[in-house]
């Protein structure tokens, strides 16, 4: 169990390429650009976002990952990088529940998210699609309703410039809440 308390959130996503970099990049330059120090993370081993995390930031990003450390060390590398930090930005792997395996999710963002205690906010790629993304989305909030907790926010990418109709109607959808809707050329 977490004992510091340290303001913390994790970018979790459908898949790979819903935007889920491009979004946590932004968040950390707004974050950045509101005088607060802002610390990154990733889960699992990647290099290449961390690296992007960092040009922003302008410190080292860390990688959490349930495949080499166990649930202590990775508090722990949490608090140790976090130290000094005003919030902290967890950049999810793939898909949310995507982990080691195909039939569970150890090592996923998911179980990040529950290690670190941490709520976790869905980047969902709403590229070509309206009323298909909200079923994806009750799909997430659906699979394992024991874990509703860690994900209860949303954010649409890639909405077209001329969907201002989709916008509201995924907007409009409760749950869960949709903190923002973010255009196709939005790029990191």
């Amino acid at each position: 169990m977490m004992t510091q308390h340290i303001p913390r959130l994790v970018l979790a996503g459908t898949g790979s390429g819903c935007g889920k970099t491009t979004l946590t990049c932004a968040i950390l330059q707004a974050l950045t650009n509101r005088g607060l120090k802002a610390c990154a993370f990733k889960c699992g081993p990647d290099y290449i976002d961390p690296m992007f995390h960092s040009r922003i930031i302008g410190a080292k990003s860390a990688n959490l990952d349930l495949f080499f450390f166990d649930q202590d060390t990775l508090r722990f590398l949490l608090a140790k990088n976090a130290a000094g930090c005003d919030v902290s930005i967890i950049e999810g792997v793939m898909g949310y529940y995507d982990g080691i395996g195909m039939a569970d999710s150890r090592g996923s963002t998911c179980a990040v998210a529950q290690a670190v205690e941490s709520p976790a906010v869905l980047v969902v790629n709403a590229r070509g699609a309206s009323l298909s993304v909200l079923a994806a989305v009750h799909g997430f909030l659906t699979f394992q309703p024991h874990l509703r907790r860690y994900s209860q926010s949303m954010l649409a990418g890639r909405l077209s410039a001329a969907g201002t109709g989709h916008r509201r109607a995924v907007r409009g959808t409760r749950p869960p809440a949709w903190l923002f809707a973010a255009p196709a050329g939005l790029r990191a």
